[in-house]
């Protein structure tokens, strides 16, 4: 208790860290309180874990300059019941924004939970941009505000703070959470109903059996951070860990790429490919009437570029479902034969 106390007392140079890093030393202290004076018990995983921490930074944090010169970044965050969204304004007053859909157990839980998540996405996300920036993030729940600055007594709720100071702290930056209402976050609501339609994916072993007959790819042309199939990869909106934004801004030169791409841009990304003279893995319905078919099909064969074919049968279990639940790429079973295709403009 008097250690609790002491932590309490030092928030001035420490600042709400104190709240969220003593939040298992006040539960044990309210469930002492039930038992038995002189009751002993060993210390939780928990304790042990937060009593290590303040070890390991109470000399180091002995510190606080009281004017502390650093850049500033605006960023505003928003969860609706489906994704979540984010808007991060630039210093020369532009804004970049990203989205993310919702897993079926993220939409399922609370909406302080999916506010909590949304900010935790957004700073993992632009990780690049807020490095050793004091990031003020606007958030239309007064719930979310509390927990991110001071934690909760619900663990998962807490283990979301806690990573979301944790990741703070690995790029030096500082975030500060302030309360908007609603009507003064429009562009990250706006940005939270950006329903990603296409985030199905293809399952592992289909893409370990290409990747043994073909080799590995060095770059992911179409994924999110939930479906990447390579360490580097390209996103729709900027994603945690991404390389880059938007693959028809990437030069693919030099590349082997692995390109699952949605149905109607298949033609574009032929183009692309011969554009840049790259080779890679490109995986297509096997939709004959489709107008992207031509791009790779003469009418009687594969055109030119096409060096092998993998043919998968209608029924073959394929596809890791989208979130979005309308999906065709959403079957157990393929409704219809999928072929990957072995590209190689560089010829």
């Amino acid at each position: 208790m008097q250690l609790a106390g002491t932590l309490a007392s030092i928030g001035f140079v420490f600042g709400p860290v104190c709240c969220l890093k003593s939040r298992s030393l006040h539960a044990a202290i309210m469930e002492m309180d039930q038992l038995p004076a002189q009751t002993k018990r060993p210390l939780s995983q928990e304790e042990r874990r937060d009593f290590l921490w303040w070890w390991n930074n109470v000399r180091k944090r002995n510190d606080k300059s009281l004017s502390q010169v650093v850049e500033a970044r605006r960023l505003a965050t928003d969860a609706s019941g489906t994704g979540a969204g984010a808007v991060l304004w630039c210093t020369d007053g532009a804004t970049i924004r990203t989205a993310i859909n919702f897993e079926a157990n993220e939409r399922a839980e609370s909406s302080t939970f999916r506010e909590i998540a949304a900010v935790r996405f957004a700073v993992k996300a632009f990780a690049n941009e807020i490095r050793a920036a004091r990031v003020v993030v606007q958030i239309d729940n007064q719930g979310a505000v509390s927990i991110i600055k001071k934690g909760s007594p619900l663990a998962k709720l807490q283990a979301m703070a806690e990573d979301i100071f944790e990741h703070m702290e690995s790029l030096g930056a500082v975030l500060e959470p302030i309360w908007v209402p609603r009507d003064q976050n429009v562009l990250a609501d706006e940005a939270s109903r950006l329903l990603d339609k296409d985030d199905w994916g293809i399952r592992e072993e289909i893409f370990a059996f290409c990747t043994e007959r073909w080799g590995l790819p060095s770059l992911d042309a179409f994924a999110n951070s939930k479906n990447a199939k390579c360490p580097r990869f390209l996103a729709r909106y900027a994603d945690i860990g991404a390389e880059g934004v938007d693959a028809f801004a990437s030069s693919w030169t030099g590349e082997f790429v692995w390109a699952v791409p949605p149905p109607r841009i298949i033609a574009d990304v032929v183009s692309h490919m011969a554009h840049h003279r790259a080779q890679g893995i490109l995986g297509i319905p096997y939709w004959p009437s489709n107008l992207f078919f031509p791009s790779v099909w003469d009418g009687q064969s594969w055109r030119w570029f096409v060096q092998d074919v993998i043919w998968l049968d209608a029924g073959s279990e394929l596809f890791v479902p989208s979130t979005f639940e309308n999906s065709v790429f959403n079957e157990d079973q393929a409704p219809f034969p999928f072929c990957f295709l072995l590209v190689n403009f560089a010829l």
